[in-house]
């Protein structure tokens, strides 16, 4: 089974996040409705069996971090990029759909 990722479908850039997970990595990609956590590309997927939610996924290093977190099978730590753009609130939050 492949591991779901989660894009907010209204931030700006998603379409280019969403093109980049679906020709490099190997996962399901699902366009949600809005977050409210908006600041930039918002993303959600599980890391560690809790989903956890990052905003401002746009520049080189956290699209890399990104799309090495998801090559991962079941990963459990979060890439240094991506710790400062955790939204922590919002972890173990299911997407509004």
């Amino acid at each position: 089974m492949r591991p779901t990722v989660v894009v907010c479908r209204k931030c700006k850039n998603h379409a280019c996040l969403t093109g980049l997970l679906e020709t490099h990595t190997d996962v399901s990609v699902q366009l949600v409705k809005c977050q409210k956590i908006c600041h930039g590309p918002v993303v959600g997927l599980p890391v560690a069996g809790r989903m956890q939610w990052f905003e401002r996924v746009n520049g080189l290093k956290e699209v890399a971090a990104l799309l090495l977190l998801t090559k991962k099978g079941a990963p459990e730590k979060v890439p240094k990029p991506l710790k400062k753009r955790r939204v922590k609130a919002y972890a173990g939050r299911s997407p509004r759909s």
